[in-house]
């Protein structure tokens, strides 16, 4: 979780360095964990932003794809506006 939530929070600052190496983090936390929650998501925002909706769209579809998605998160990605972003930008 420390490592999802280090890439989420350096991916949303104002700087190119800075955001490379949460986009870093977040892909070390899915390669120790594939199926991370929290990393799925927050890499889906990150990819959004970037504007890589077929990667975005990726990590969204592998964490809606698990048995149990934590209620927290499927309430982000519904605040983030995640699906209709994906949606918008495909």
């Amino acid at each position: 979780d420390l490592i999802a939530a280090r890439g989420w929070l350096m991916a949303r600052l104002p700087s190119d360095e800075l955001r490379a190496i949460g986009e870093e983090s977040l892909d070390g936390a899915l390669a120790l964990d594939p199926g991370h929650p929290p990393a799925l998501v927050y890499r889906s925002a990150v990819r959004v932003q970037l504007a890589d909706f077929e990667g975005a769209a990726a990590d969204l579809a592998r964490f809606d794809a698990l048995a149990s998605p934590p209620p927290e998160l499927v309430t982000l990605v519904e605040q983030l506006g995640l699906r209709a972003a994906i949606d918008a930008g495909a």
